[in-house]
């Protein structure tokens, strides 16, 4: 988009109003370069950054506090805000020294180590709301941490924490 530019210069004379045209001169002049230079922004200027491909639910357990060697879940969902083709969610453990027993999805599949469980999810059409359970056995007292992270599409979109007290047995 280009902006015209005035060619037409206001004559030069000295009197009473000379200061006058040429500061409407000056301000002509830089006005229209400002214009040209938004012009130039607008036209290269990004989407506007949209709504959170994903919503995030959880992570929560089903016991807190839990004792030693005793199993516990987490659980998290997801919601797609739109129609989603890959979907990935991943479920990290720190803190107390505690083990994955098992990773399993309303839908994909999950893979998992002692510490980390990632689950791909796959489609998630509008309105569906696909869950994950984590089962965690702790084996020291203290605090398990429980750290969510959901993309879409490839996108980081949404994270969540939970922290779960773990209890000495007596």
């Amino acid at each position: 988009m280009s902006v015209p530019i005035p060619t037409r210069r206001l004559p030069l004379r000295r009197g009473p109003h000379a200061q006058y045209r040429r500061s409407l001169r000056r301000f002509v002049a830089l006005f229209s370069g400002l214009l040209l230079a938004l012009s130039g922004l607008l036209a290269t200027a990004p989407p506007a950054s949209a709504a959170p491909r994903l919503t995030l639910f959880g992570p929560s357990e089903n016991l807190d506090p839990v004792g030693v060697g005793t199993s516990y879940n987490y659980s998290f969902a997801l919601r797609g805000n739109g129609d989603i083709t890959s979907a990935r969610a991943t479920l990290t453990l720190s803190g107390t020294l505690a083990n994955i027993a098992d990773a399993t999805p309303s839908t994909g599949s999950c893979t998992f180590t002692p510490t980390v469980a990632t689950c791909d999810i796959g489609d998630i059409p509008r309105g569906i709301i696909p869950e994950v359970i984590v089962a965690v056995t702790p084996y020291a007292a203290g605090t398990v941490t429980a750290t969510v992270t959901g993309t879409a599409d490839g996108t980081n979109d949404v994270s969540g924490t939970e922290s779960t007290t773990v209890t000495a047995v007596s």
